[in-house]
């Protein structure tokens, strides 16, 4: 080592060192406060360790996001799907606006958004799980900042699939650097999913073609196209439905799934919240208990202007119209298939509707999430 080398440059090549012997005393200064600087940089952007970022009132959410930090997350959305599921147990779904409110979201404004919230950009006109286009974004609330910023965790901001924190991000100015990206952000329910406590015994033991009742404490039983957590969800059966269980079943994400038939839907349940039925107390064809929430808006809202998010409580296209309010000339989209189809109820010509009617022949599905716009 030179005589008189600060101890910052210990660490230097040996051919470096005995150029900077030669360096002038203010540029062998200068150096040394950029090296420093570096450092504490470099110090910044990857914390030690995530109790170092987690104030007693951040709630579970952010505490798993922050679990993750410095770590392979995937893509941003994919990522924090897993961390609300392991966090509370809910699951969002695949589209990128109707996922949140099938798994109970409400959607909040930018100035009410907190620690928890998570904030969506993206094309209303183009949230379907196929979606995949620059400005689309997905960002957990750790703080707000003020001024419609905030310190936010995320996967994949520099398209590294890395879980970083972020302090002063600006969702609105992200969205105005692309055309048609808008800003949501939904707020999770408190506490974990509901379970319950007075589930059915499930139909390992069942013979194809029985009937189960389903058994979810008062809310839906999601049907989903395949077994597991992640798969889309079909519809939600109400509590005392009677199903028809059919041949397949399958163990995913530490729960039994039975493929059953009923509703007008055709998919995969947790056999927990089934409950075989005798023959004797069941009839084929029995239609789900009429639900208080059927015909009206149970969830989101449709703006003055644009498009709004609701969640429908099912019925028939004549009571969707009577809920939405809307004038002859409103219109409401819903994914069927992972095709997106519309419904304008004054439409007079009647292939304007023809997919609309081919997806929901007689009435819609309880607690099904659609997009509608009155003007």
């Amino acid at each position: 080592m030179l005589r008189g080398t600060p101890r910052w440059a210990w660490s230097l090549p040996a051919r470096t060192l005995a150029a900077a012997s030669r360096w002038p005393r203010p540029l062998l200064l200068l150096v040394a406060l950029l090296a420093s600087s570096a450092a504490l940089i470099v110090g910044a952007a990857h914390p030690a360790s995530a109790a170092d970022l987690v104030p007693a009132s951040y709630g579970v959410i952010a505490n798993r996001a922050l679990a993750s930090i410095a770590q392979n997350g995937g893509e941003c959305f994919t990522w924090m799907r897993q961390v609300v599921f392991e966090a509370t147990g809910r699951t969002i779904g695949v589209d990128y606006r109707l996922g949140y409110l099938q798994a109970g979201a409400t959607e909040v404004t930018i100035a009410d958004a907190r620690n928890g919230d998570i904030i969506q950009l993206i094309n209303d006109a183009k949230s379907d799980p196929a979606a995949d286009y620059p400005g689309m974004h997905t960002a957990i609330v750790l703080e707000s900042q003020g001024d419609g910023k905030f310190r936010v965790i995320d996967s994949n901001f520099r398209l590294d699939h890395i879980v970083r924190v972020h302090d002063n991000y600006d969702p609105k100015a992200h969205a105005a650097q692309r055309a048609n990206i808008a800003v949501h952000v939904y707020r999770m329910p408190s506490g974990s999913a509901p379970t319950s406590a007075n589930s059915g015994t499930g139909t390992q033991n069942m013979a194809p073609g029985n009937f189960a009742e389903v058994v979810a404490d008062g809310d839906c039983l999601r049907l989903r196209v395949v077994a597991g957590l992640n798969g889309f969800v079909l519809g939600c059966l109400a509590t005392g439905m009677n199903v028809v269980v059919l041949p397949e079943r399958a163990e995913a994400d530490g729960l039994r799934w039975q493929r059953v038939t009923g509703g007008g839907f055709t998919g995969w349940a947790a056999d927990r919240y089934l409950r075989p039925m005798t023959e004797a107390s069941a009839t084929p064809g029995t239609a789900p208990t009429p639900s208080p929430t059927v015909g009206k808006i149970v969830g989101g809202a449709i703006p003055s202007s644009g498009v709004g998010l609701i969640v429908f409580g099912g019925g028939t296209n004549q009571q969707l119209s009577a809920a939405i309010g809307c004038p002859a000339s409103g219109t409401v989209w819903a994914t069927t298939d992972g095709q997106l189809v519309q419904f304008i109820p004054g439409a007079t010509i009647a292939v304007v509707n023809e997919a609309w009617n081919r997806a929901f022949p007689t009435e819609l599905p309880a607690n099904i999430a659609l997009l509608a716009r009155c003007g």
